[in-house]
């Protein structure tokens, strides 16, 4: 991931001065929750495969840079736009610190008062515990007592995800608690796979609501930030709908009750009508401060996912295409969502073989990323994001986003 242009122009400052000193460093504990099977249980080199476990294994990878990397050269690569030479990220180690119980039908907190078995349920109370012990250590140390939770998209590997996160949670200056929540994908196979991870996706969120309640009910954690890419996007936001209709129906707030303070949809791989009924529908929509979309029409992963689905993604918006009813349809939707909420249509092409990341690959979408969650802004040149406005919910991105230094 190149440095955002806000940094490598001087825009803002990458790294804060209150940064702690046991942050300064070139190997970044990342810690994770995975669904996934382990392919490798040697204390230190945990490994999770693509099969799908009946647990939350919670642990803790340190992801390094090359060989004789400082601290001072990551301070420096953050300043410039292009690089000498490249940074590659490694495992150092990754250690599961704690495993929830297996999950039939006895173990539900649903069925507490219908005689659930008590040893699984004091079994699940010791594993919230001891991943809780482990996040207020981390929160102790963080600058901003909140999380900033990557969830992947298709064919990722569990390595992979660690990256992604680690990046991410770089150039967010190191301020939050980084958590790579991860899913089982990644079987390689186009189609098949594509079948495997997206029913993956529907098994694990199971998992990930529970493990948004835990994290949810700690007094030490201020804010919740999630970003999810790709098929990830679905995962949370139906997810985060189920969440929000349960609170609903208890009565609860739900911004008081989970603390979502930014939900971000990267590329998001999910039909464009679905995720408007999802978001207008069930409360969703303010279960979080603001919901944020990065979208781009040459984006050839949605593309294919639109050839086999038949329908317009999300994650490929093409205003110029839209009939008429489309764009009202939109104007609509756009009447749910409050001035801090937005989809950003890039118009670049970078973002790997398929233009599939260009929120990590291209240096003006980051930065626009960064500065919603790590410095809350709102969209708009008044408010330091300089998008151009397409309508009322839609903003458009080009490459000369903060072009030269603020004066």
């Amino acid at each position: 991931m190149p440095a955002p242009v806000i940094y490598s122009n001087g825009v803002e400052q990458a790294f804060s001065d209150r940064l702690p000193e046991e942050l300064k460093t070139p190997n970044m504990p990342i810690l994770y929750a995975t669904d996934r099977v382990p392919t490798n249980a040697e204390p230190g080199k945990m490994r999770y495969g693509i099969g799908r476990s009946r647990s939350l294994a919670m642990g803790e990878a340190i992801v390094g840079f090359g060989r004789g990397t400082t601290w001072q050269d990551l301070v420096d690569d953050a300043g410039v736009d292009t690089r000498d030479r490249p940074l590659k990220m490694s495992l150092q180690s990754v250690t599961e610190k704690v495993r929830s119980p297996d999950y039939p039908l006895r173990y539900l907190e649903a069925h507490r008062r219908a005689g659930t078995d008590a040893a699984a349920l004091a079994e699940e109370d010791r594993a919230r515990a001891a991943f809780r012990q482990l996040l207020r250590r981390k929160l102790a140390l963080a600058p901003r007592k909140e999380l900033l939770i990557c969830v992947h998209g298709f064919a990722t590997k569990f390595d992979e995800a660690l990256y992604t996160t680690g990046a991410l949670w770089h150039f967010m200056g190191r301020e939050f608690v980084p958590i790579a929540y991860s899913w089982p994908a990644g079987s390689g196979n186009l189609l098949r796979g594509y079948a495997y991870d997206r029913e993956s996706g529907e098994q694990t969120m199971f998992h990930f609501k529970r493990f948004l309640k835990w994290l949810s009910r700690l007094p030490e954690v201020e804010g919740i930030h999630l970003i999810a890419h790709s098929r990830g996007a679905d995962v949370t936001m139906t997810t985060l709908r189920e969440l929000a209709l349960e609170s609903e129906a208890r009565g609860e707030d739900l911004q008081r009750r989970y603390k979502v303070r930014n939900v971000v949809l990267a590329a998001p791989d999910v039909s464009g009508e679905i995720a408007l009924q999802r978001l207008t529908d069930g409360g969703i929509q303010s279960i979080s401060e603001r919901w944020l979309t990065y979208s781009s029409g040459r984006d050839r992963a949605i593309g294919i996912a639109e050839y086999l689905f038949g329908d317009r993604r999300l994650g490929r918006l093409h205003l110029n295409k839209m009939e008429e009813n489309e764009r009202k349809a939109l104007d609509d939707f756009a009447g749910f969502f409050g001035a801090a909420d937005a989809v950003v249509k890039y118009r670049g092409k970078l973002g790997g073989n398929f233009g599939h990341e260009f929120h990590m690959a291209d240096p003006v979408v980051s930065s626009d990323l960064v500065l919603a969650i790590r410095y809350d802004r709102d969209p708009g040149p008044e408010h330091g994001r300089p998008l151009e406005a397409r309508g009322r919910l839609v903003w458009a991105v080009d490459e000369d986003y903060f072009e030269s230094p603020r004066e």
